[in-house]
């Protein structure tokens, strides 16, 4: 069984920053066991350049073969993660993203005013989720599956 590096970048919004916190610390523990493997986990405050570069150090030097970006990616202004993300990828993944979503509205209708979004960049798998520890944990279990078989055909070497 191969493992599935997986990095968490916690975006610390103003008007709640524990709940980010917390969010990322559940999925940290829920990501803890095989076939994943935590290797990376920062925090920051939203701020494009932020997230943007350490999108890019953790892909480009294949530190990681999954990113969760989470928290500030409501359609508030103040929150960039979306968009920091959507301008790191190389392609974006809209099936994933869609099957986010889908898991997501069936806890909350509001879950439709998200960015959560998921691509590719290299062989790395980025994937925003929100800030909220119960949604997180939510996608994290329907989805752990499909999140794996992403990162191991995105692996897949040319013939």
């Amino acid at each position: 069984m191969n493992i599935v590096r997986v990095g968490f970048l916690v975006i610390l919004q103003e008007r709640n920053p524990e709940a980010a916190r917390e969010a990322g610390e559940a999925l940290r523990t829920y990501f803890g066991q095989p076939p994943f493997q935590t290797t990376l986990y920062a925090e920051t405050e939203p701020s494009r350049k932020l997230i943007s570069g350490a999108l890019k150090r953790w892909t480009d030097e294949s530190l990681c073969d999954i990113v969760f970006i989470v928290g500030a990616n409501s359609i508030a202004q103040s929150d960039c993660a979306g968009d920091a993300t959507k301008k790191m990828l190389d392609r974006e993944l809209f099936g994933l993203s869609l099957a986010i979503l889908n898991c997501l509205l069936k806890i909350d209708p509001y879950s439709a005013l998200l960015e959560c979004r998921a691509g590719a960049r290299g062989e790395a798998l980025l994937v925003n989720l929100p800030g909220d520890k119960k949604l997180a944990l939510a996608v994290s279990e329907e989805l752990a599956h499909l999140f794996a078989r992403a990162v191991s055909e995105l692996n897949q070497s040319e013939l």
